[in-house]
């Protein structure tokens, strides 16, 4: 009998040790220093003799009963697991990051008041376009009366994206006045977004420089009408969900894919097709498929779950009309309508050339705006409708890349996309053949940038 409570103490000091020689006990055990062993950090914490010392309530546990080490060990486990995710976010958006964009846009906010009254002035005194539609829908879904917010099919926003046009259509906000504050208030939180999520791991140094760099690159994307237009037009998720994808791209870099998995999940909230930002993981050079997928279908069915419960969704149901300028109706010309099936199709042409092109790229950090501008090009050659503020998403990220060229000081890379982006300013390029020299500058992107860049760029952290 004493024998086998010896082993049985044996195997629970065992398995205290293989608890303390865990990567992460070392913070826990309170090193100070930036590298050093387990069993180092256990030495220096009995010279201190805390009371509230982990090792003492490890060898405690060992003393008294072997499965009291274990539930201790799965008690921390499930304390490490809940602090992964937090900890992946603040890796991915520091302090500083957030910080200087809201400084950036407060800097901003006399041109996002001049472009919110003009949004008003030139005749949308009565809210955006979509207001009619998205408006009856989002104040459903504030009022909690889900099952009207997609009983029709002609509803293809996400929720987060009818949020904002329900809060307006439950103030009854009418006139000027009142929906230009309306337009100011949401393009504040629209370029806030944007910057946060183009700067999220291209640029961490310090100092007044980032602030600067990132007023110049919102001042872009509001002077350019890009935001503006985006909620005008009633669909913010063109700015939000490239943003989010930059993201997630840089999640990936720094290998947290559950957590790129919830952030391409949040985009596909915004818009359904958000989901084609899936090719960002490949930006790692050894992806955790498995895990990112758990993480993107849990954050999908949190948001769309409770709206497929009530048995009133019919968003798959749409059927878009076809326009005789898109490469479907050169393609089928008998063909009137877009189905959701063919949704399907264009989706796996996006996420082929999206995973071409990052699996290609991916050991420079250019792959951040690469593999979204790819897919968003790709998207636009086989869409049905190529309406105009489609070339929106595309043009936030090319200005996202300018940033990052001055950040990295490539004044090549700066000079191009800042032709890029002028170019797509332009309503000439907003056509069949634009969309398609879109796409094939892209992709030749890519290439390009591996043949000057004779050591992989570096994101700083």
């Amino acid at each position: 009998m004493a024998t086998a409570r010896h082993l049985r103490g044996d195997d629970a000091r065992g398995q205290g040790d293989k608890l303390l020689s865990h990567p992460w006990s070392a913070s826990l055990l309170g090193s100070t220093g930036s590298t050093g062993s387990a069993s180092q950090t256990r030495r220096q914490r009995a010279r201190t003799g805390s009371p509230f010392s982990l090792e003492r309530h490890l060898k405690w546990a060992s003393k008294t009963a072997d499965n009291q080490v274990v539930t201790t060990g799965a008690g921390i486990a499930r304390n490490f697991q809940a602090t992964r995710f937090a900890s992946a976010m603040t890796s991915v958006v520091t302090r500083r990051t957030i910080g200087s964009a809201v400084l950036a846009t407060s800097i901003l906010l006399p041109v996002i008041v001049v472009a919110a009254y003009s949004n008003s002035w030139m005749g949308n005194d009565r809210g955006p376009a979509e207001m009619g539609l998205f408006g009856p829908a989002g104040s459903d879904l504030l009022k909690g009366n889900w099952t009207g917010v997609f009983d029709n099919s002609i509803i293809q926003a996400g929720p987060f994206e009818l949020l904002p046009y329900g809060a307006a259509a439950l103030l009854g906000l009418n006139g000027t006045i009142q929906w230009t504050s309306f337009y100011a208030i949401c393009m504040l939180f629209l370029t806030a977004a944007y910057l946060v999520g183009a700067f999220s791991v291209t640029v961490r140094n310090s100092g007044r420089g980032n602030v600067y760099l990132y007023t110049a690159v919102g001042a872009a994307a509001c002077l350019g009408s890009f935001i503006p237009w985006a909620f005008d037009a009633g669909h913010p998720a063109q700015i939000v969900i490239p943003a989010l994808w930059i993201m997630a791209g840089s999640a990936a870099r720094d290998r947290h894919f559950a957590t790129v998995g919830i952030l391409i999940g949040l985009s596909a909230g915004w818009e359904v097709w958000g989901v084609l930002g899936a090719p960002v993981i490949f930006c790692a050079l050894r992806p955790d498929l498995l895990r990112a997928a758990w993480g993107g279908l849990a954050t999908l069915a949190v948001t769309y779950g409770p709206f497929l419960a009530t048995g009133h969704f019919h968003m798959f149901e749409f059927k878009w009309a076809v326009s005789s300028v898109s490469l479907v109706h050169i393609l089928w010309p008998s063909l009137a309508e877009f189905p959701w099936t063919l949704r399907l199709l264009q989706a796996v042409f996006a996420l082929s050339v999206g995973v071409g092109v990052a699996l290609m790229a991916r050991r420079t950090a250019h792959c951040l705006w690469l593999v979204p501008l790819v897919v968003l090009s790709a998207r636009l050659t086989l869409d049905p409708l190529m309406f105009g503020y489609y070339w929106i998403g595309p043009a936030v990220v090319v200005i996202a890349a300018a940033g990052f060229a001055i950040h990295q000081r490539n004044f090549v890379l700066f000079l191009a996309t800042v032709l890029l982006a002028t170019w797509l300013w332009m309503p000439s390029s907003r056509t069949l053949p634009g969309a398609f020299a879109l796409l094939g500058l892209s992709a030749v992107c890519a290439p390009l940038v591996l043949a000057v860049t004779h050591r992989p760029a570096s994101v700083t952290t």
